[in-house]
């Protein structure tokens, strides 16, 4: 049987990612891991202002919505700006941790995050069973120490991610040219800053692909300069 490199299983498991994201209905399924990171950065956003989380809620169209509340704008503001870049960062954290073979750390975190919502956020019949599901999944691993199921579920859970904070950003950006009023938390900040959605919409999307970047850069080295610059410098 022909050995694959690291780099090769990579590739082969984000265009498995990528196929599987844009099935029909099924493909629902998958969005949900960058939806609970998503919603969980406006989760943590809300505390350390010390707002409170009233509920997350995860559905099977692979949205999701994180119902706050905040005492100021100034908190307002930073809940709603917080869910991609949020993702972005966790997608490029997980794929680092993949690059340094810490798959059992990435399903960790992953488990820790299911917990927390589970515990005081998520309600709705869909969220939890996806997330008892996931869980249940991920510990059998464990218990039954499948160290390839282990691998193998590190890079996908990853890759769902990776993919999803990048396509998201570009959705949201899209949604704020074409229908304003549809642009999520492009629309929010509008109404809390003086700039128009398009602007928090490219935003959004420029971080992505940032950190898109970054993550790329792990693996297949890029002739971009400014990505040796800042965080990979110190991680390296």
């Amino acid at each position: 049987m022909l050995a694959l490199t690291k780099n090769t299983e990579i590739l082969l498991v984000l265009s498995i990612a990528i196929a599987l994201n844009y099935l029909p209905k099924i493909g629902r399924i998958f969005k949900g891991f960058n939806t609970l990171i998503h919603e969980t950065g406006h989760a943590f956003m809300t505390l350390l202002f010390s707002g409170e989380v009233v509920s997350v809620e995860l559905f099977y169209t692979g949205e999701g919505v994180a119902v706050t509340k905040s005492k100021s704008w100034f908190t307002k503001f930073f809940v709603s700006i917080a869910g991609y870049p949020f993702s972005s960062i966790v997608s490029f954290v997980l794929a680092y941790l993949v690059f340094k073979d810490k798959y059992d750390i990435v399903l960790y975190a992953v488990i820790s995050v299911a917990i927390l919502n589970i515990l005081f956020w998520v309600r709705n019949p869909y969220g939890l069973v996806w997330l008892i599901v996931l869980m249940a999944t991920l510990f059998s691993f464990f218990y039954f120490n499948l160290t390839q199921a282990k691998y193998y579920a590190a890079l996908s859970i990853t890759a769902f991610i990776f993919i999803d904070a990048w396509v998201s950003a570009w959705h949201i950006l899209y949604l704020s040219i074409k229908e304003p009023k549809k642009a999520g938390d492009a629309k929010n900040l509008q109404n809390f800053a003086l700039f128009p959605a398009f602007f928090w919409g490219l935003f959004f999307w420029l971080q992505a692909s940032y950190f898109m970047l970054l993550s790329l850069h792990l693996y297949f080295p890029l002739p971009l300069p400014f990505l040796e610059l800042g965080i990979l410098q110190v991680l390296r």
